[in-house]
């Protein structure tokens, strides 16, 4: 699971990394403005036995998503947030009272919520920017070993969707995360309120 409210941010630091347990990232410096409530990195995984053998049929690497999709997204500042693999700015995560429950995709749900806040986000590729010699992956994590265990994750991934896509962009009181309201009880407003693309094409 994410390592969200584990994370050290809860202590009173500026950010938040959140990724998964299977995870192993690596050190990178980021800046690119005040509004940007997070900034999302791909997902890679290390090779499972059939991936050794078969390539990858099951298309954990995802590279129409994480090399077009999010790319095209970070054209407009509006980067899903995937789950893991991603920096928070702590003043965002408080304006939204913490990560946004009551679907199965918590992460796009409170993606969607930071959005329609008025918050920005981006996405960084380590692994094809600057010099060749400066590129490498960011966090490589542990992809499903069988079939069946990816056709349930995709499975909850998309009906978690169609419940993101079925909510209102405000977060409600009883799908906040209850224990992040009690040590963060202040709300901030981001510093410059804009309609995202995901509202305007509702």
């Amino acid at each position: 699971g994410e390592g969200t409210n584990g994370s050290n941010g809860l202590n009173g630091s500026n950010f938040i990394f959140s990724d998964d347990a299977d995870e192993a990232p690596v050190p990178a410096n980021v800046s690119r403005g005040a509004r940007v409530a997070f900034v999302q990195t791909p997902q890679y995984f290390h090779a499972t036995e059939s991936m050794q053998l078969q390539g990858d049929p099951c298309c954990h690497n995802n590279r129409v998503f994480y090399d077009g999709s999010l790319a095209g997204l970070d054209g407009y500042d509006s980067v899903m947030f995937c789950g893991t693999n991603v920096i928070f700015r702590r003043k965002a995560l408080d304006s939204v009272h913490g990560i946004a429950y009551g679907s199965l995709c918590e992460d796009l749900y409170t993606g969607k919520c930071l959005h329609a806040a008025g918050w920005d986000s981006i996405y960084l590729r380590k692994d094809y920017e600057g010099p060749m010699n400066e590129r490498y992956k960011l966090a490589v994590g542990t992809a499903p070993e069988s079939v069946a265990a990816t056709l349930a994750q995709r499975h909850r991934w998309a009906k978690g969707g169609v419940e993101v896509l079925l909510k209102g962009s405000n977060q409600s009181k009883r799908h906040q995360d209850k224990i992040w309201v009690e040590q963060q009880p202040v709300v901030v407003t981001p510093p410059k309120l804009r309609r995202p693309i995901v509202d305007a094409i509702r």
